[in-house]
């Protein structure tokens, strides 16, 4: 799934979701990485995840 302009994302891979600044969603994968998700798609993450 795309998480912002540049970032295509394994949901798979994700570890945790967190909301960072400014009300932002971060993703964490298992191998430790983390990414910001851009507004847009954050909401497309939420509906999904429902």
């Amino acid at each position: 799934m795309r998480i912002n302009n540049t970032t295509i994302l394994n949901l798979q891979q994700v570890a945790n979701f967190a909301v960072g600044s400014n009300a932002r969603l971060v993703v964490y994968t298992q191998s430790g990485r983390q990414y910001i998700v851009s507004r847009y798609y954050a909401k497309q993450i939420k509906e999904w995840l429902k």
